[in-house]
């Protein structure tokens, strides 16, 4: 909705509402992931399995959760983000009441691996709602914002959980958010719709309507091309790991066991683990894209100046652009990306990858 009247968008009230369905989705994803960590006991007792069947039945929603990345992009795609994200919803509903009331351990990593892969489509979908529904220079906030929703769901399978464990036995918990879930499958249905032109609004997204894609597997080798896709793929793999392993299962039963913390107490510092990542997303908003299309916080405001008049910031001074992740790699951008662009501001990117950086003046340095 570049270039557009801004009249013509959704009320923001409607546009973050059809987002935040979503994000509970990713919530309750998260929430899923991180409860076996406060039922270490109770779950080896029912099962009478040791710390190796633990793991393994930990582990098999993270199997699914995995698996799906890929297909779910591809859905998404075609299908739309309704479609998806209230299917996931009520067939995570459905994986989480096959756990509470599986009366075997195969059941009850049958009902795991059914909540991994359903709650897998929760962050694409929410990230191409974000795109439909909201302006562009909201995008960094709406993720920093979903990832906060992820961190609620985790820090909620914390104290929280580990008194309701405590008060009603793990069965009743996991029945009752199952039961919460398919509810929230009720809500995607009802209110969500995949683009604000569906309920006649303008819609903020400028590349090809769901399901325009006519090849699935020309798609993926285009996002495959796209270099930055490696970039994101490679670069998070230090940093989850090690926290979902600590905070998601073996941090709570490790501090009971060595240091004699209560489970709430444990439960608490595990959580804490997660709490602080997702402030990051908002800050990033902040940061000039390079392309035209810096976000009004940054465009607008003035920079400070010499005497001479001269922009005293160190990116203003440099005559080569700042080009942003979307564009930084032209040849193989998705033309989704560049149609949101304006010709001059492509122009000016590709020319500033050529150029070599000029050395900045002395009062810039």
């Amino acid at each position: 909705m570049i270039g557009r009247d801004r009249s013509a968008a959704p009320p923001a009230a409607l546009a973050w509402s059809v987002w935040a369905l979503g994000a509970s989705l990713y919530l309750a994803g998260f929430f899923q992931r991180v409860a076996p960590a406060v039922m270490t006991h109770e779950l080896m007792a029912e099962f009478a399995i040791g710390a190796a069947g633990l793991g393994q039945l930990s582990a098999l929603y993270l199997y699914s959760y995995v698996a799906m990345q890929i297909p779910t992009g591809l859905m998404v795609d075609r299908f739309g983000a309704r479609r998806v994200l209230a299917a996931g919803a009520a067939l995570a509903g459905a994986g989480s009441l096959l756990f509470a009331l599986a009366p075997s351990l195969a059941l009850a990593g049958a009902g795991r691996l059914l909540v991994g892969g359903a709650v897998g489509v929760a962050w694409v979908g929410t990230l191409k709602l974000a795109a439909h529904w909201l302006p562009p220079e909201r995008f960094a906030l709406a993720t920093g914002l979903a990832l906060a929703a992820g961190m609620a769901g985790a820090v909620g399978a914390g104290v929280p959980l580990a008194w309701a464990v405590d008060a009603f036995g793990w069965r009743a918990v996991m029945f009752a958010a199952g039961a919460a879930t398919a509810l929230l499958a009720a809500a995607i249905w009802w209110q969500v719709r995949d683009d604000p032109a569906e309920r006649g609004y303008a819609s903020w997204f400028a590349g090809a309507p769901s399901g325009a894609q006519s090849s699935v597997l020309a798609g993926l080798a285009e996002t495959l091309r796209y270099r930055n896709t490696w970039l994101i793929f490679v670069a998070p793999q230090g940093m989850v790991g090690a926290c979902l392993a600590i905070g998601g299962l073996w941090g709570v039963p490790w501090l009971v066991s060595v240091y004699g913390f209560s489970p709430a107490r444990a439960a608490f510092y595990c959580s804490a683990l997660m709490v602080l990542r997702p402030p990051a997303g908002r800050s990033s908003g902040r940061f000039p894209t390079g392309c035209g299309v810096a976000s009004p916080s940054t465009s607008a405001a003035p920079r400070p100046r010499s005497r001479s008049g001269r922009s005293r910031s160190r990116r203003a001074s440099r005559s080569r652009p700042r080009c942003c992740l979307r564009c930084s790699s032209a040849p193989v951008s998705p033309p989704a990306v560049w149609s949101s662009v304006s010709p001059a501001s492509r122009n000016r990117c590709r020319r500033a990858l050529r150029a070599p950086r000029p050395a900045s003046p002395t009062w810039a340095r």
